[in-house]
C-alpha cells in the first residue's frame, strides 16, 4: 500500500512538472533534483537574467504547488 501511494505521488509530481513552461521545468529540475544553486543555474546553465530567473522560478513553484495541492498530494 505504501509503495503504491509513493508511486502515485511520484507520477503526480512528474505530471505537475510536465505542465510547466520550459524555463520553469528546467529551473525546478536543476534546483530540486540536481541540487544546484540558483546562481549557477541562472548564470552558467540557463544564462538568463536574475529577474527573469526569479520570475520563472517563483511561477514554477507556485504552479507545481497548486497542482499538487489540488491532487491532494501535499
Amino acid at each position: 500500500m505504501m509503495i503504491r501511494n509513493y508511486e502515485q505521488k511520484c507520477k503526480a509530481i512528474e505530471r505537475a512538472i510536465g505542465a510547466l513552461q520550459i524555463e520553469g521545468r528546467e529551473i525546478i529540475e536543476k534546483c530540486f533534483f540536481e541540487q544546484k544553486r540558483d546562481k549557477g543555474i541562472n548564470e552558467l546553465d540557463l544564462r538568463i537574467p536574475k529577474s527573469s530567473y526569479d520570475f520563472h522560478k517563483n511561477q514554477a513553484i507556485d504552479t507545481v504547488t497548486f497542482i499538487l495541492k489540488a491532487a491532494a498530494v501535499i
